[in-house]
């Protein structure tokens, strides 16, 4: 059942004067259409990966300084794991190191990286523990902050995926798999199969908490940390990249391992008969959904630019006409208008006043125009759909087409075209299994289901 809602998530129906929306999503297209039309938005999407590095990391102008503060940082908070953690440089070491792997039959494994996409994604470098023995860091793509090179030392994605691909029979534990797994698709060329999320164990356990990996740790795992230490804390967000190799093992072997307690805490937990429920959810749907929608995600869905361009000069037209229908509503109402700022010292309306002001609007609707609640109730001057609903006037309702249309260009229309892949032609959306705590999936990147409110009926038309 989950993976038909995460289909149906991913479809969004606009009946919309008996034109259908989904069809903008349907999985083919003419490459030739969509290279005429797509120009501009592909422009975009360039200027997004370009700067995809940038999304969750930043390069600060004086970079030598920065480096410096880093390397005093990491030696404040993380010198005690010098002798605890493996930095692995080298083929032979790394090699070895996977044969314990293999041995072990279990180990824990994550990605550092320069972004959030995964298909955008550089590998920085890949952490990985095995029971009995300290965990490692095998830089990847580690550059000088000044040549911006990449650094001597490091091992290839080709010979990761060597040893990786020797891992036939290994369980491997992850937080936060889905993205994992899909970086190291993309990057090695290599697709593992997660045996156990702490992520989403984690929400088996207790939903209303932070999944983040180390407060869960910190929290349930004997830990030497006084806090949470992240790369906003210790290398205020720079790009994982820029960060001295030998800073970067420090702190990035650690969440291999704090991954690996994490599950031993979790799976005591889960095995215990009272939460048979949650673990049977756990093995059954969570983890096989796992892979479902990593592939869904590099799949992707079509989009179709030619029909997208035409819903958009359509209802830019139609977002006109409504913005004019709501100043034609109001003329009328114009003498009580100019009277109010004749008379009311810093008056806060514009000339014409802003439809999406709602302070604006709250003072048109409610001094100006003296318009109370059918219901009379007492809103103040809120105006929400749900006050607007219970106002009587033709702007009123000509302020709520303009603002449907406003969310339907905005969340849809607009929004589909700039979100395209500039390579692969395709959105490719981030879903959540565990999006809402009812189970339903979410997804972002677009946000397919609209988590606020539904667009309203529109002239009679359904926009769900």
């Amino acid at each position: 059942m989950r993976f038909a809602a995460a289909l149906v998530s991913l479809i969004v129906f606009k009946f919309i004067e008996k034109e259908v929306i989904l069809m903008a999503f349907k999985l083919g297209g003419s490459g030739a259409k969509m290279k005429q039309v797509a120009q501009k938005e592909q422009a975009l999407r360039k200027k997004m990966q370009t700067a995809e590095t940038m999304s969750a990391a930043k390069v600060p102008a004086n970079l030598s300084s920065a480096i410096a503060q880093i390397k005093l940082n990491c030696q404040k908070y993380l010198s005690k794991y010098e002798d605890k953690y493996l930095l692995l440089r080298d083929e032979d070491s790394v090699r070895q190191y996977f044969d314990e792997i293999i041995k072990s039959g279990i180990a824990a494994i994550d990605t550092e990286t320069t972004g959030l996409n995964p298909m955008l994604v550089k590998l920085a470098g890949l952490c990985l523990y095995v029971p009995g023995h300290k965990p490692c860091y095998i830089p990847v793509n580690h550059v000088g902050h000044v040549t911006r090179a990449r650094l001597d030392g490091q091992l290839s994605e080709e010979f990761l995926k060597q040893q990786l691909e020797r891992c036939t029979d290994v369980k491997w534990i992850m937080h936060n798999a889905k993205y994992d797994i899909r970086v190291l698709r993309h990057t090695c060329n290599v697709d593992l199969t997660c045996y156990w999320d702490t992520m989403l164990a984690a929400k088996m356990l207790n939903e209303n908490e932070s999944a983040a990996l180390k407060n869960l740790h910190m929290k349930y795992c004997p830990s030497e940390d006084s806090k949470a230490l992240t790369i906003s804390t210790l290398f205020d967000g720079m790009m994982f990249t820029l960060i001295p190799i030998e800073c970067a093992y420090l702190y990035a072997a650690g969440d291999a391992v704090k991954t690996y307690e994490l599950y031993t805490f979790q799976k005591f937990h889960l095995d215990k008969p009272h939460l048979a429920g949650p673990r049977h959810v756990f093995k059954t749907i969570e983890m096989p959904l796992i892979r479902i929608l990593a592939d869904m995600e590099d799949k992707g869905v079509a989009l179709d630019f030619e029909f997208a361009k035409y819903l958009h000069d359509k209802y830019s037209a139609k977002l006109k006409e409504a913005e004019t229908a709501c100043y034609a509503a109001l003329e009328p109402e114009k003498g009580k208008i100019d009277d109010y700022r004749l008379t009311v010292r810093d008056c806060k309306l514009s000339d014409p006043i802003n439809l999406s002001s709602t302070v604006q609007v709250g003072i048109l609707l409610y001094d100006i125009l003296n318009l109370k609640p059918k219901n009379g109730q007492n809103f103040g001057k809120k105006v929400g759909e749900e006050q607007l609903l219970q106002l009587d006037h033709p702007f009123v309702k000509n302020l709520l087409e303009y603002r449907g249309l406003i969310k339907l260009m905005s969340t849809y229309v607009d929004k589909l075209p700039a979100v395209v892949d500039p390579n692969t032609k395709r959105i490719h959306p981030s879903f959540n299994a565990m999006g809402a705590k009812t189970g339903r999936m979410s997804s972002a990147d677009p946000e397919n289901a609209n988590r606020d409110h539904k667009i309203r009926l529109i002239q009679g038309r359904a926009a769900a």
